[in-house]
């Protein structure tokens, strides 16, 4: 067998494999689409079914412009899904695609999400009934558990093989 036959041998027709996920990757696409999904559905189905829209907006009427943005849940709603949602969207997505900057995206998103519990918590207090403790806890665990995972690097070498087509 000569060598311009060889590389058309079907043994030798090898093809680049993309990666597994892997633990960390499946931690970071369950997190950070468990927040997405959970900021979508705050901004579409609770905030709108509110018992006391008050108390969502009252600590508002403090900020700059609040006559303008926050004299109903409009605003408060688009500014969950901008801040909150999209964000971890793109971090999913990223992570599910594999693209390069998915840690730097990740990191990001999360560093907004832990900004936004804290920023809750100064406007509206932790144990207040728009911001209670199980959701403070829960969304903030997701967002160090994103920047954790994003920022781990395994030791050792990791396998990139390459699988025949």
């Amino acid at each position: 067998m000569n060598m311009e036959n060889a590389a058309q041998h079907p043994m030798n027709q090898w093809v680049r494999r993309r990666p597994a996920l892997g633990i960390p990757g499946k931690t970071l696409a369950a997190a950070s689409g468990f927040t997405a999904f959970a900021a979508v559905g705050g901004a579409a189905a609770a905030l709108p079914e509110a018992k006391n829209p008050q108390a969502i907006l009252q600590p508002l009427q403090a900020l700059p412009l609040a006559d303008a943005l926050f004299g109903d849940l409009t605003w408060p709603r688009a500014i969950l899904i901008g801040v909150v949602a999209i964000p971890q969207a793109l971090t999913l997505a990223s992570v599910l695609f594999r693209w390069k900057p998915s840690r730097v995206i990740a990191v990001l998103a999360g560093t907004v999400l832990l900004a936004w519990m804290a920023l809750g918590a100064a406007l509206y207090g932790v144990g207040s009934e728009v911001t209670g403790i199980p959701v403070m806890v829960i969304f903030s665990a997701c967002a160090l558990a994103e920047i954790g995972v994003a920022l781990w690097k395994p030791k050792g070498k990791v396998r990139r093989g390459y699988a025949r087509a």
